[in-house]
């Protein structure tokens, strides 16, 4: 896993769980969100990843790219099934309080932003975000580029060209 930067108390990090052997080793385990990017989907290794983040505590999960609706739609199914699972009732919001937060963008540089600055959890201090990346592209470069930008004030409302 690499370190791409820090914005105030958060380490950002970048992995390619495709692409590293034995990734899920290098997730953290308290006050972290991973941010996951995914183009296309690959729903064996999507459920996965969801599975070793729940089993690590993730907190926060912020899904990008054009799978970002399915990624966030599996960890919510996860989620639920493990609360049903574990003999819990999952009939009341407030049965879900500790449970990690989704929220899905298409736009990378949105929910970037949205990962760094704004994922909160109520009962957590989040301190870690893991950006992992299932694109064929990879984005590491895009995202080390775009903390320096967040670093300095940038928002994605300034529609400002990020090419």
């Amino acid at each position: 896993m690499d370190n791409i930067g820090q914005h105030f108390d958060r380490q950002i990090f970048y992995l390619n769980p495709r692409q590293a052997k034995n990734w899920a080793d290098s997730l953290p385990t308290d006050n972290w969100a991973v941010l996951l990017i995914a183009d296309n989907l690959d729903s064996d290794l999507i459920n996965k990843i969801a599975n070793q983040c729940l089993d690590k505590n993730v907190r926060y999960v912020c899904a990008t790219g054009q799978q970002s609706k399915a990624i966030e739609e599996t960890f919510d199914q996860f989620i639920v099934q493990r609360k049903i699972d574990s003999g819990e009732s999952a009939d009341s919001p407030d049965n879900f309080e500790d449970s990690p937060l989704t929220v899905s963008d298409d736009s990378l540089e949105e929910e970037f932003w949205f990962s760094l600055t704004t994922a909160f959890h109520p009962n957590f201090d989040i301190t870690k975000v893991i950006c992992l990346d299932l694109t064929d592209s990879g984005q590491k470069e895009k995202l080390t580029d775009l903390v320096t930008k967040i670093n300095s004030g940038w928002l994605p409302s300034d529609n400002e060209s990020l090419a």
